[in-house]
């Protein structure tokens, strides 16, 4: 079977990642990525090849290589450009935990909330509507029909260009594709067209009304297995049933779609976070309306394991020298995760902070306050910490005076 993975410029439009090999124990997977990166301070081609192949690793044959780095860097756990292993933001934040939590089984509770923010950015409009139906066979179809017509519908009133809603209407499904065609659509340069800016002149779609889907057996056969136990490792869904959490992250992404979407809480979309577009190598220009804020998804997930009455993490205002300390040490922590890197990463990334903080606030049982109050009063602050503008994480803190 192919491998393949959703293209990194349609990614905003649909959040699934589809066929790939590698998806079982994903979660233990991240767990021994970050131990290996803690120990080496780096990831190379030797040491995650002997971690996939060695029999004291994960014991897959050596053509398992390029599928699990396919995977990981779809989850945004680690990406291979030209040749040199780059950390992403999933890896780097569990790894940060690594550091402060020796426990195995509190660090992997910890890093249960950074797992599942993965899958939310990468898969989570596949996911949320396998959990939303209890991963019932019978029901896929309809439910990922549902989401397929709600979700265009609302696109396009947007982009009423017929060259844009094709676009959509074929981008916006769950149809089986290669890895090969991806990477073949990725690199093509044409001249945009209209304002979702298409690379390439979308094939006609026969009926953009019409919604259904075609799924083949070996879909079943994979996918949903795959996404079931993700839920399991992750707490959302035990016994044959959607536990309490699970009910809490779909009430709780449903408080974070357009009105338009949220209509009887029946599909579920994630709409691009504020840093994604930010980020974004292509030209889709989406309404400020869809604009999700990475403060507010960061929150829904810790809301998603922590009950209202918890004490909280921070305690704002930020006052004292704890904090001070606090950052200092993370700071240099970041700094020093991947040596290739040390003398170019001088700041931490708010983002990678506010997914510290998360797992930080699962582990502790506490509720974390939004993380936009946070940076606010980072901003008010005028003394140790400086809070500013990240082209590619959109705050980073540095701090002033160097702690002895």
């Amino acid at each position: 079977m192919a491998d393949i993975v959703q293209h990194r410029q349609d990614k905003l439009l649909i959040r699934k990642i589809g066929y790939s090999v590698g998806l079982e124990d994903t979660l233990k997977k991240l767990f021994d990525l970050s131990n290996l990166l803690n120990e080496n301070q780096e990831v190379s081609n030797h040491h995650f090849e002997n971690l996939v192949t060695n029999k004291n690793g994960w014991n897959r044959s050596h053509s398992s290589v390029k599928h699990l780095l396919n995977i990981f860097s779809s989850l945004n756990f680690l990406n291979v450009s030209n040749g040199r292993y780059i950390i992403g933001d999933i890896l780097e934040a569990s790894t940060l935990l690594r550091k402060n939590i020796p426990d195995n089984e509190d660090y992997l509770e910890s890093i249960k909330p950074i797992f599942l923010y993965s899958i939310l950015l990468s898969d989570g409009e596949l996911f949320l509507n396998l959990l939303k139906i209890n991963f019932d066979k019978n029901k896929v179809k309809n439910q990922l029909s549902l989401f397929r017509e709600k979700k265009i519908t609302l696109f396009n009133k947007y982009y009423q260009m017929i060259n844009d809603q094709n676009y959509l209407h074929n981008t916006i499904d769950f149809k089986e594709i290669s890895i090969l065609q991806g990477k073949k659509e990725i690199n093509v340069k044409n001249k945009k067209l209209g304002p979702l800016g298409n690379q390439k002149k979308p094939e006609i779609s026969q009926n953009i009304s019409n919604f259904d889907i075609n799924l083949s057996d070996d879909w079943y056969t994979k996918i949903l297995p795959s996404r079931k136990r993700w839920a399991i490792s992750l707490g959302l869904y035990k016994d044959n049933e959607v536990t309490d959490e699970g009910l809490r992250l779909l009430k709780n992404i449903n408080n974070l779609m357009p009105k338009e979407l949220r209509k009887n809480n029946n599909s579920y979309s994630i709409l691009p976070t504020d840093f994604e577009i930010l980020r974004q190598t292509s030209n889709h220009n989406f309404p400020k309306e869809f604009e999700i804020k990475f403060f507010d998804l960061i929150d829904a997930i810790n809301k998603t394991y922590i009950k209202d009455d918890r004490p909280t993490l921070i305690n704002l205002p930020l006052t004292g020298n704890k904090l001070i300390k606090q950052m200092s040490d993370l700071e240099k922590q970041y700094r020093n995760l991947d040596k290739k890197f040390t003398s170019i990463k001088q700041d931490l990334p708010l983002m990678i902070l506010g997914l510290y903080f998360l797992g930080e606030s699962v582990l502790k049982n506490s509720l974390l306050d939004n993380l936009e109050i946070f940076k606010n009063e980072l901003l008010e602050n005028k003394n140790e910490l400086l809070l500013r503008k990240s082209k590619q994480h959109l705050w980073s803190i540095k701090l002033k005076l160097k702690l002895k």
